[in-house]
Formats: C-alpha cells, sequence, structure tokens
C-alpha cells in the first residue's frame, strides 16, 4: 500500500510537470532517476512489476505526456536518429513471432526508454543555462545515492540489504539499498565521467574532487566490467579534452597499462579475476576461448550464454525468435531474467537483422559525436561531444557482460542524457548568428565547469 501511495505522489508530481514545465520535469528525472526507490516498498509488485519496473512505468508516462505537446520537433529529432528507429521498429514486428508477448511488451520497454529519453532531453533543454543545471541534478543523484551506499555499507545493510541479500555486503562491495554493486557502479560513473569533463573544461578544483570521489565509489564497489568501461572512457575523455599533447597520449595509455596488469599482480584483483593464483597474462592471451572460463571467473556466464547460444541463435539466426522470448525463456527455466550479455539477448531476440540494426544505431550516434567534436571549435560544445562519447563508450562496453538494458533509470537515462546535451549543445551554437556565436558558451569559468 505504501508503495502504491509512493508512485502516486510521484507520478502525479511528474504528470503535473509534464504539462505546466517540462525543463524541470528533465532536471527532476536526472536528480531521482537513479534513486533506489525499491528501498521504500522493497516487498511490493504492481500488476506484475517490480518496482523498479513500476516507477520506470511512471517515468516514461510523463515523458511521453511531455513529448504530446511537441509532436513535430519530436519527429525531426526522432528522423535525425533513424538508425535507433529502425531497430525498435523491428523489434516491434518481432512480436509477430515472439513466443510470449507480454515478455516482448517489457522487452520493448526496456529498449524504447532510453531513445525516449534522449528525445525528451533534446526537446525541452534548449540553451547552455539548461545544460548547467542538468549536469547538477546529475551529480546531485550520484552524490546521494553514494552517500546511502556508502551509509549501507559501512553500516552492513542498516538501511536495507542489497539485490543478492546479504553476499555483497560480506564481501565489503559498495552497494546501496536494493541495488547491485553493477547498475550502483554504472550511475557512480556517470556522474565520475561528467565531473572530470567539468574539471578538463574549467580546471575549477571542485570538479575534480568530485571526480576522484565517485571514481573511488566505482572501485569500491569492484564490478569488472565497470571498473574497465571507467578507465577506458576516463582516458578517452583526457585525449579528447586534455591541453598538453603529452597527457593526451601518455596518461590514457598508463592507466590501461596499469589496470590491466592490476588483475595479475594486485591481490585483491587477481582473486576476483582468476581461479588460480598461477594465472599469467601469457595464458589469458593464447587459450583458447572455449576454455577460458576455466581459468577466469564468468559467475556462471559462460553456461548460461552457451545454452542460451543453442537454444536461440542455432536454431533462429537471422531473425531471431521474437523480442522478449529470452527473458521469458530464462524466467521460466532458470528463475532469473538476467542474461549479462545484451548483445546475446539481441541476437537471440532479434536475430542477426536485429543485432546489426542495434550495432548501426550506436555506430550512428558516435559518427554525430565524432562530427560534433571535429567541426565546432567551441570548447563547450567539444566538451558535451566528448562526454558524450565517453559515456556512450562506457555503455556499449558493459553491454556484452553486464544487464545495462534493465537499468534503465540508472544507467540508460545518463548516457543518453549526455548524447543530448551534446546534440542541443551543438544545435544551440548553430543557431546563433556568427557575431554572437562567441559568446553563446562564453561565461566565467566558475559557471562553465557543467
Amino acid at each position: 500500500m505504501i508503495g502504491t501511495i509512493v508512485l502516486v505522489m510521484i507520478f502525479s508530481v511528474l504528470a503535473t510537470l509534464s504539462v505546466a514545465n517540462r525543463r524541470w520535469l528533465m532536471f527532476g528525472l536526472l536528480l531521482v532517476g537513479g534513486f533506489p526507490m525499491t528501498m521504500l516498498m522493497p516487498h511490493e509488485t504492481f500488476f506484475g512489476f517490480y518496482p523498479g519496473g513500476a516507477y520506470l512505468f511512471v517515468i516514461l508516462a510523463a515523458l511521453v505526456i511531455a513529448l504530446l505537446f511537441r509532436f513535430p520537433t519530436l519527429l525531426g529529432h526522432s528522423v535525425r536518429s533513424s538508425g535507433f528507429l529502425a531497430f525498435l521498429l523491428y523489434s516491434l514486428f518481432s512480436l509477430l513471432w515472439t513466443p510470449d508477448i507480454g515478455h516482448g511488451l517489457r522487452m520493448l520497454m526496456k529498449l524504447a526508454s532510453p531513445f525516449i529519453v534522449l528525445i525528451a532531453m533534446q526537446t525541452f533543454l534548449e540553451d547552455e543555462r539548461d545544460l548547467r543545471i542538468a549536469g547538477w541534478m546529475v551529480l546531485a543523484c550520484c552524490l546521494g545515492v553514494s552517500a546511502l551506499a556508502v551509509i549501507n555499507t559501512v553500516g552492513h545493510g542498516i538501511l536495507g540489504a542489497g539485490v543478492d541479500d546479504p553476499y555483497f555486503l560480506r564481501k565489503n562491495f559498495l552497494t546501496p539499498p536494493t541495488m547491485s554493486p553493477a547498475n550502483y557502479s554504472f550511475l557512480a560513473s556517470s556522474g565520475a565521467l561528467l565531473a572530470l569533463a567539468g574539471w578538463l573544461g574549467s580546471r575549477r578544483p571542485i570538479w575534480l574532487v568530485v571526480f576522484l570521489l565517485l571514481a573511488v565509489c566505482v572501485f569500491w564497489a569492484f564490478t569488472r566490467i565497470a571498473m574497465a568501461g571507467f578507465v577506458m572512457a576516463t582516458g578517452v575523455l583526457i585525449f579528447l579534452l586534455s591541453r598538453h599533447m603529452a597527457v593526451k597520449l601518455i596518461f590514457p595509455i598508463v592507466i590501461g597499462i596499469a589496470f590491466f596488469a592490476s588483475f595479475f599482480f594486485v591481490d585483491s584483483f587477481r582473486a576476483r579475476m582468476f581461479k588460480s593464483e598461477k594465472v599469467e597474462a601469457g595464458m589469458v592471451m593464447t587459450t583458447d576461448l572455449k576454455l577460458l572460463d576455466k581459468l577466469v571467473f564468468t559467475s556462471g556466464r559462460a553456461l548460461i550464454w552457451h545454452r542460451v547460444n543453442e537454444k536461440f541463435f542455432h536454431q533462429a539466426p537471422m531473425a531471431g525468435k521474437g523480442v522478449g522470448s529470452v527473458d521469458a525463456w530464462l524466467e521460466r527455466n532458470m528463475n532469473s531474467t538476467r542474461l549479462h550479455s545484451e548483445y546475446l539477448r539481441i541476437v537471440s531476440d532479434t536475430g542477426l537483422v536485429g543485432l546489426s540494426l542495434y550495432l548501426l544505431a550506436l555506430a550512428q550516434f558516435f559518427a554525430r559525436l565524432i562530427a560534433q567534436y571535429r567541426r565546432n571549435t567551441d570548447p563547450v560544445v567539444r566538451k558535451y561531444a566528448a562526454l558524450a562519447l565517453a559515456g556512450l563508450m562506457f555503455y556499449s562496453i558493459t553491454l556484452a557482460t553486464d544487464n545495462s538494458l534493465n537499468y534503465i533509470s540508472e544507467f540508460g537515462l545518463y548516457v543518453y542524457a549526455f548524447l543530448a546535451f551534446a546534440f542541443t549543445a551543438a544545435g544551440v551554437r548553430a543557431s546563433r548568428p556568427e557575431p554572437a556565436r562567441r559568446n553563446v558558451f562564453t561565461v566565467a569559468p566558475a559557471a562553465s565547469g557543467l
């Protein structure tokens, strides 16, 4: 009952903002999107949805209401992201042959949600001031959830158990209540990358402090794919935004090598990664992929990937078995909907056709951002383009071995918001006449950090 009241209150506020002030609807979503709402109603379900799913549905409903007021703009932004739109339409078409319509509709909601966020953010964030406020909201969310995580972990679950009950707390992995270290570390990484972009753009020490705090949280959560993606994304940001050529070239290489070496020379990292203390880098690089799971801890992923590959891809390689089919099978046979590989889930659901469309959609985003970065000399436009590139790379990496499509409000919301920041910044600059362009983003260093 408490959960129902909470959701009704949230929807009432969001629905009001979707009509009265859509800018503040965007700010509000960025502020509370990553909050572990399940901690307020851990044991309730809503028409078959767990609290996280119900919360996402409320968010999407508010966004759709808001977008209906700007339908022509919605169409324009959708056409410019035609690759993703084509993927969504094909996924919708695959409902015709999916064995489970219910899971198919749920999966469609997961696939469409980031796209809806992207279109909404592009539509309602209209100038550089909006982008600064939106950035502050992201950091406030990341720092607030991180504070909950620290209190919960240091207090041994004082605020509530994690997703997998006290396992992560026993291991001392940083875990907010009712979240896992994975989706939390993805959220914290998003905030850290935003803070690093702010520091590289303004050199204000406060942004460096925020970056370091959130970076510590990412590594404390100790999720391998999150740490790997975060290190690579950090290197990309430094390469794109650093003002010194030596730093651009050397620092990303150094942190990459140091991170890779840590899995062989740091005891805690090696124990997390490998099944034997005698594993060396050469063994990993030369071992047959089919035998790699005998050396590396895959947490059961290798077995389930093999079974899903045999059950789905081998039987329907081109068109897949229909959107949502993998989740339905996992729930019936594995009592779980966590495959831990989104690329495998997409190719199993929608086949090589669907996976190709999805990869083309990501490639289209990368191409737009790279072109935007190269064609603009304005430092703020380049900063947002670099941030979006780093965030999208991080997101693409995590899709390989985690459930990133499930982590919409904690992760996808922020990655696609960064895309919207970049496209909006470029659009604002392009819309000004040449004499005014020099002043669009010319603000005091104290204000240009975000």
